[in-house]
């Protein structure tokens, strides 16, 4: 998901993102803006598909692996952080 500049970023989140809560504990919760996505994936012939947010650098800077996120009511783990190089870092999720 590649951008030309922090602005255009800026404009996707506000058009196509949502309000979502990143937990490293009790007691550090932030809400950011992301995208959520779901991404196919299959192996061994089984298909299914993987949560996916994509976040501003920014937001994330500090979300490891293990992290807690809410999207739309829903509970997740972070199980991967990937930054692309660009401002955007996805964050690879499991439903809790």
């Amino acid at each position: 998901m590649a951008v030309e500049n922090s602005a255009d970023l800026l404009a996707m989140l506000g058009d196509f993102g949502q309000t979502v809560t990143v937990s490293k504990d009790d007691f550090d919760r932030d809400l950011i803006t992301a995208i959520y996505d779901e991404d196919y994936v299959e192996s061994l012939d089984i298909a299914g598909v993987r949560p996916l947010l994509h976040c501003r650098s920014t937001d994330v800077a500090d979300v490891i692996q293990g992290d807690d996120v809410e999207v739309a009511g829903v509970d997740y783990l972070v199980a991967k952080v990937q930054q692309d190089g660009t401002g955007v870092t996805i964050l690879i999720l499991e439903e809790q």
